[in-house]
């Protein structure tokens, strides 16, 4: 919305534009408060009297706040536009300048036309506040509304002290009995094979971190919280409220590395057997003198062995392990113990690439491969 300062000293430049621009700027205020009321309506007046005749008033068509003369009622109300007033331009031509506009009556259907049954009185702000708070302030349901309207129809007013168990809660109780007595003989039956600590499922090393899953400790199941890794496992909560959980920590009831973990399938992972083992491929940089092999093991963890003696000096790709072995993560695995010498050693790396190095050597001596790692 703009607005014009006439009071600056020195008399104001009144052009065409300028008076358009006044013009517009009082009709956009105008049209925004009309459009509180809605498209077509009966601001006020227009009360009809007898012999059909219409009184005068204002009215809202097509959004647009008309006046109203009044008249003999018709089927339609347009907007009517009407020359009253002329004058010379400055080119030299003489053309209208003031236009009568109304909303009339017409007896034909031209564009923008409005069915007069359709425009309807509104009330008064003050009208509908009052109305508002007697309907919001009624407490005695004044629209009838009935329980089966609200999809309570069968409701009861039992108390809950008093209302017996469903027939489906029941059964789902007994199931729940019935599950929790499975789970038990199942956690029973899995200790034969795997012994009472164990990882059902999860608990994988990821960075210098655990994620979440399962575990067996003491013969009882319970979550493992994901968190940073350490060597021991901390159980917390009680057996007996069913709250025990895991987690890492530096202090806790049983080492980490004495949890047995069970393969995604345990039928398919019998101990493993001397064909179980794969060889590796060995880099120009090592001579072997024990095939470097991996295998699963019946931890469901690869386990590596073999012998070799550094002919190089590229310490960081000393051999390849095959696909199906190669970890989800690099690892740090164990030591490379040299024989006969059990201060010389080296720490060996497995990338998730599959490439195994180490960042420091004694070229010539014997080192052996006796260890395992995490998928």
């Amino acid at each position: 919305m703009r607005r014009v300062d006439f009071t600056l000293p020195g008399g104001i430049p009144l052009t065409q534009g300028r008076i358009k621009e006044l013009q517009d700027t009082y009709m956009e205020a105008i049209n925004a408060l009309t459009r509180l009321a809605g498209n077509n309506c009966i601001v006020s007046g227009c009360t009809e009297s007898a012999g059909g005749m219409i009184a005068a008033g204002w009215v809202i068509l097509n959004g647009e706040l008309l006046p109203f003369k009044g008249g003999a009622k018709l089927n339609r109300l347009y907007k009517k536009e009407t020359a009253v007033a002329s004058a010379q331009y400055g080119d030299g031509q003489t053309k209208n300048v003031t236009y009568e506009v109304e909303a009339a009556f017409i007896g034909t259907s031209p564009a923008g036309s409005v069915l007069w049954s359709n425009i309807k009185p509104i009330d008064t702000l003050t009208t509908l506040s009052v109305a508002l708070a007697s309907h919001t302030g009624n407490k005695s349901n004044p629209h009838g509304v009935t329980k089966a309207q609200i999809g309570l129809g069968n409701a009861s007013n039992t108390s809950d002290a008093n209302k017996p168990v469903s027939t489906a809660t029941q059964a789902a109780l007994n199931a729940l009995d019935l599950n929790l007595s499975f789970r038990s003989d199942l956690i029973k039956l899995l200790g034969n094979v795997f012994g009472n600590n164990y990882i059902l499922y999860g608990c994988e090393l990821s960075g210098s971190n655990r994620t979440a899953g399962a575990v067996v400790i003491g013969g009882e199941l319970m979550p493992f919280e994901a968190g940073a890794n350490a060597t021991k496992v901390q159980v917390t909560g009680e057996a007996a409220k069913r709250t025990l959980k895991a987690k890492c920590a530096s202090t806790g009831t049983i080492d980490f590395a004495a949890l047995r973990r069970i393969p995604a399938s345990v039928k398919a992972a019998p101990q493993p057997k001397d064909s179980d083992w794969v060889t590796c491929t060995p880099t120009t940089d090592i001579s072997v003198t024990q095939t470097i092999q991996c295998r699963i093991n019946d931890r469901g963890r690869v386990e590596i062995r073999g012998r070799f003696r550094f002919v190089g000096y590229d310490y960081h790709s000393i051999f390849t392990i095959p696909t199906a072995f190669r970890p989800k993560y690099n690892r740090v695995s164990f030591a490379l113990q040299a024989t006969g010498n059990t201060n010389v050693s080296a720490l060996l790396r497995i990338q998730a690439s599959g490439r195994a190095g180490t960042g420091d050597a004694d070229p010539g001596t014997d080192y052996i491969l006796n260890s395992e790692y995490e998928l």
